[in-house]
C-alpha cells in the first residue's frame, strides 16, 4: 500500500525530499514492518487507514520495539569499535525512529509531527529527562559515537519508564 507522507512528517532525516509516499504492506507482521520502515503505522493513522494502532496496545508492541533495539545495539557497538563508518548513520536514524515511536506510543499517542518534534515531546507525560535536547543532538549528528551513546541511554531509560507505566496500569 502506498501512503501519502503528510507534510508535518516529512523530516528529511527520515524521509528524503524526493520521497512523498511510503510503501508499506500492512498485511505483513508488525515485526517485519518495524524492520522495513519508520512511522508506518503513524502515517497510516494520518491517512485514516484502519490498521494496527500500537499506541493503543503498548503491552503488545513496545516489547517488540525494545527487542528490535536490543538486536541493533550490539551491531552498532561493534561497528563503532571497529571504526566501520558504513551504514552507521542509517542504523542510528532507523533506531532513532524506533525510539521516537516507542516514546510516543508509551504515551498512548502516534508520532504526530516530525517537523516540530521538540514541541510534541514537551507535551508528553512519560519521557526521560532532557529527552528533547538529547534527540536534537542525535538528529544533528547521527553518525557520531556520542549520538549512539545518547540513543542507547534513552532506550534504557525509556524501557524503565515503560515498565513503570505497565505496572501502574495494573
Amino acid at each position: 500500500m502506498e501512503l501519502n507522507i503528510p507534510n508535518h512528517m516529512k523530516n528529511t532525516l527520515f524521509f528524503p525530499e524526493s520521497i512523498t509516499n511510503l510503501n508499506i504492506n500492512l498485511h505483513n507482521s508488525f515485526e517485519l514492518n518495524v524492520d522495513l520502515t519508520n512511522f508506518g503505522y503513524d502515517i497510516a493513522a494520518h491517512n485514516d487507514i484502519d490498521t494496527i494502532k500500537p499506541w493503543l496496545s503498548i503491552e503488545q508492541y513496545i516489547p517488540i520495539v525494545i527487542a528490535k533495539w536490543k538486536g541493533i545495539e550490539p551491531e552498532l557497538t561493534q561497528h563503532f569499535q571497529q571504526r566501520k563508518k558504513t551504514n552507521i548513520k542509517q542504523a542510528i536514524v532507523q533506531s532513532l525512529g524506533l525510539f521516537l515511536s516507542m516514546l510516543f506510543w508509551m504515551n498512548s499517542s502516534p508520532v504526530t509531527n516530525l517537523i516540530n518534534i521538540q514541541d510534541q515531546i514537551k507535551e508528553l507525560k512519560y519521557k526521560p529527562i532532557n529527552v528533547g535536547e538529547r534527540i536534537d543532538f542525535i538528529m544533528k549528528k547521527p553518525h557520531q559515537f556520542h549520538s549512539f551513546i545518547q540513543l542507547s541511554e534513552l532506550f534504557q531509560e525509556s524501557t524503565k519508564i515503560y515498565y513503570k507505566i505497565v505496572a501502574l496500569q495494573k
